[in-house]
Formats: C-alpha cells, sequence, structure tokens
C-alpha cells in the first residue's frame, strides 16, 4: 500500500492512538475515591482526565477534516445494548459539555458580595460545576476501549498481513514530503 493513503486507513489506524490516550485517560480518572473530600483544583484534576477521555473516545466517532467517521462495522463489532448507550452518552456529553457549552447542560450560578462598606465595589463570585460524570461507568468504559483496541488492532493488523512488506503509512503535517 504505497502512495495516496485514502482517509478509511488513516482513521483506523489513528484511532488506536486516540482509545490508547482514552484509555490512559480513564485509567486516571480510576485513582478517583468516590468518599474522599477534594479541593476545587483536585476536583478539575479528575475533570481534565474525565475530559480528555471523552475528547479522544468521541473523536474517531466524530467528523473531522478529511476523515471518515469510524463506524462499529469497521472493527466487526456489534455493541451491546449497555456499551451503545455508554457510547451515546459519551458522545452526548462531548458534544454539550466538552466540545461546545450548550445551555441545556450549563450549570453556573453568579451572586455578587459587596466586600468593602465604605466602598461601592460589586464583586461577581461565580460558582460552576466541578461534579463529574460517568463515574459509576468507569469499569465498563475500561472493558469497552479495550474490546475497540483488540478489535481496532485485529483489523489493522489484517490490513498489514495483506499488504505485505508493500504497506506504508505516512501522514506528517510537518514533513509533507516524507522527511526526505
Amino acid at each position: 500500500m504505497l502512495g495516496e493513503i485514502d482517509g478509511h486507513t488513516l482513521r483506523l489506524f489513528y484511532s488506536q492512538r486516540d482509545f490508547a490516550l482514552a484509555l490512559s485517560a480513564v485509567d486516571f480518572f480510576m485513582e478517583l475515591d468516590e468518599t474522599a473530600k477534594y479541593s476545587v483544583v483536585e476536583l478539575r484534576r479528575f475533570r481534565c482526565y474525565l475530559d480528555e477521555a471523552v475528547i479522544s473516545y468521541c473523536r474517531p466517532f466524530t467528523n473531522g477534516r478529511g476523515m471518515p467517521l469510524l463506524r462499529f462495522e469497521d472493527l466487526n463489532i456489534t455493541p451491546t445494548a449497555t456499551q451503545f448507550d455508554l457510547h451515546e452518552r459519551l458522545m452526548a456529553y462531548r458534544h454539550k459539555v466538552v466540545a461546545h457549552s450548550d445551555v441545556e447542560r450549563m450549570r453556573i450560578v453568579v451572586s455578587t458580595i459587596k466586600p468593602f462598606d465604605d466602598k461601592d465595589v460589586i464583586m461577581p463570585i461565580l460558582n460552576t460545576d466541578e461534579g463529574l460524570e460517568f463515574i459509576s461507568d468507569r469499569s465498563e468504559w475500561i472493558d469497552w476501549l479495550r474490546k475497540l483496541r483488540y478489535e481496532l488492532a485485529r483489523v489493522t493488523f489484517g490490513m498489514a498481513q495483506a499488504s505485505g512488506s508493500e504497506f506504508r503509512l505516512h501522514k506528517d503535517y510537518m514533513f509533507p514530503d516524507g522527511g526526505t
């Protein structure tokens, strides 16, 4: 497989990276102790893990310039009802919370205080949602990611075997000519 790279092949191979990142982020998210008290900063650390996991998981299933969507059929799998429900909830979270500030999913309270009796200064106080979703789904999510990675590896391994020693995929925006 030399020459021009088709988007479908590129999507399959690049999705391995996306799912590996998602799996690492969910692993870090697993460190959250549901019974512990955390500061706002610590909660935001876990929120970063969660959001990165969602972004990386959803990337293959989301439109990108020049890249087709990854479909479950590409991996010859049919998700269970539970896996499909998790997938749909992750996609909705990505679209409404992580990638966009969708009004229907906002949680914000702004109030004001007058910190000085002798000054006409009014300070806004902002409180936003630092809550974490998908806590109870973490183990299921890891299992689902492992299944996706396994099936993706199986498909891409088969593609490499079918192409033999002729297989080479190179796409690097910094070196579009292959670095030569």
